[in-house]
């Protein structure tokens, strides 16, 4: 009986200790981690994604690059007679290798499937995805530069 206690105990403190480790894993920024932000909430439209982008995309242009995609897109939507949920994707099966140049600059290549929900669960389409992004460390967080997507016209 001792035994078995002794066992359910190390097992819960193991536990612990992983559930630990992996928490403070995910508070760590990483250029994944900034691939993974940014790309996602692109296909979604969020308008989040300028959390992502580097201060020399945002200040670059007279217009945000952000709320002019967000805007031609549901523009978009508009002249097709649907809302902008129509037009939103996620992506699936995402390949992200980063090839990390020094401590502030790295580059990322993004491999995903993209998928429309509402579109695909009738009809199954999918689309590839293939991207190179060029990352930099901004203010202790990764961020994405250069013209990711052709978001920035």
């Amino acid at each position: 009986m001792m035994k078995r206690v002794a066992t359910l105990a190390a097992v819960v403190f193991l536990g612990v200790v992983v559930q630990i480790a992996l928490v403070i894993a995910d508070t760590q920024d990483s250029p994944y981690k900034a691939v993974a932000e940014f790309s996602t909430a692109y296909f979604k439209i969020d308008p989040a994604m300028s959390n992502r982008l580097c201060n020399e995309i945002m200040e670059s242009n007279h217009i945000n690059p952000v709320e002019d995609y967000v805007w031609s897109k549901k523009e978009e939507a508009r002249l097709r007679g649907f809302n902008l949920g129509y037009l939103k994707s996620k992506l699936a099966h995402v390949v992200v290798n980063i090839e990390q140049k020094d401590n502030n600059s790295a580059t990322a290549e993004l491999k995903a499937t993209r998928k429309f929900p509402i579109r695909s669960f009738f009809t199954g389409e999918t689309y590839e995805v293939h991207e190179e992004l060029e990352l930099i460390k901004e203010d202790g967080k990764w961020k994405v530069c250069g013209n990711p997507f052709g978001l920035v016209s």
